[in-house]
C-alpha cells in the first residue's frame, strides 16, 4: 500500500471516528430528552478495484422499536378521550351535587315533592303554601344555574374542538417540512435521526388529538390516515376545517351554514 493510499484509509477512519463521536455526544447530552431516540453509527468498508482502501459512514440509525411505538400512538388517543371524557364528567356530578347534599339536585326536587304533598294535606294553609312558592323557587334557581353551566360546557367543548383542529393543522404542517428536508439528506446524514425524532414527535402529538393510522414506504417516508381511512398526510398535509360557534339551549344546526346556528 503506497503512502497516499495509507493516508486515505487513515483519514477515512479518522472521519468515521469523528462522526461516531458527535453521535456519542448527542446520545450523551440528550438522555433525558423525551421524544429522543439513541443514535448508532453503522459502519462499512470503503472499496477500490476489489480491495479495501479505508472505512466509511454507512448510516446513522436510530434505536427504535416500531411496534413499541405504534402501540404508543394508538394507547396515546384512548387515553387523552378517556381523560377529556372523565374531566366533563366530574364537571357534571359537581353541577348536580352529592346525592344526598342539601344543594344537590336530587334533594331540592324531592323537598318541592314533599312541599306539595304537605299542600295537598292542608290547602288552606297560607304557611304551606308558602313553602311551596319556597322550594319552587329554589328548584328554578337551580335548574336555571345547570342550564348555565351545561352551556359553558358546550361552549368549552366548542372551542376545545377548534383550539384541537388549529393545532393538528399546526402538526401536519411540521410534519410536511420535516419530511421534505428528510427527502433531501442521505442516510449517512447525521442530521436525518434528529430530524427522523421531530417529525415522530409531531406524529406522536397528532396521535393524541385524533386517531390515526401511520404507514410506512421504507424510505424514512410516511403516510398518515384517520382510521376511518381519510387521508391527512401523504408527502403534502390537509387542511381541516372546524366552524366554531357559540352555544345555547336555543341553538340549533342545519346543514345550510346560512341558516345555522
Amino acid at each position: 500500500m503506497g503512502l497516499t493510499s495509507a493516508l486515505s484509509s487513515a483519514l477515512s477512519g479518522l472521519r468515521a471516528a469523528q462522526i461516531g463521536t458527535n453521535v456519542v455526544a448527542a446520545n450523551v447530552a440528550n438522555a433525558e430528552r423525551p421524544g429522543y431516540s439513541r443514535k448508532v453509527v453503522s459502519l462499512e468498508t470503503a472499496t477500490a478495484g476489489g480491495s479495501g482502501v479505508g472505512v466509511r459512514v454507512a448510516g446513522v440509525n436510530r434505536e427504535l422499536d416500531i411496534y413499541v411505538q405504534r402501540q404508543l400512538r394508538t394507547e396515546l388517543a384512548g387515553s387523552n378521550y378517556i381523560d377529556i371524557i372523565a374531566k366533563f364528567r366530574q364537571q357534571i356530578d359537581q353541577m348536580y351535587g352529592e346525592p344526598g347534599a342539601a344543594s344537590a339536585l336530587d334533594t331540592i326536587i324531592n323537598g318541592f315533592s314533599s312541599s306539595l304533598q304537605t299542600l295537598a294535606a292542608d290547602p288552606q294553609s297560607v304557611a304551606t303554601r308558602q313553602a311551596v312558592l319556597n322550594a319552587a323557587q329554589v328548584m328554578a334557581q337551580k335548574l336555571n344555574t345547570l342550564s348555565g353551566d351545561i352551556t359553558m360546557m358546550r361552549n368549552q367543548a366548542e372551542s376545545g374542538l377548534a383550539d384541537a383542529v388549529d393545532r393538528v393543522n399546526g402538526l401536519l404542517k411540521t410534519i410536511e417540512s420535516t419530511q421534505n428536508q428528510i427527502i433531501s439528506l442521505s442516510s449517512q446524514d447525521v442530521e436525518l435521526g434528529a430530524l427522523l425524532d421531530k417529525r415522530d414527535n409531531a406524529v406522536l402529538e397528532l396521535a393524541g388529538l385524533i386517531d390515526i393510522q401511520v404507514t410506512s414506504n421504507g424510505k424514512n417516508q410516511i403516510s398518515i390516515f384517520t382510521n376511518a381511512g381519510m387521508s391527512l398526510f401523504d408527502m403534502q398535509a390537509s387542511q381541516l376545517v372546524f366552524d366554531e360557534r357559540p352555544l345555547s339551549a336555543q341553538s340549533t344546526w342545519n346543514a345550510d351554514p346560512s341558516i345555522s346556528g
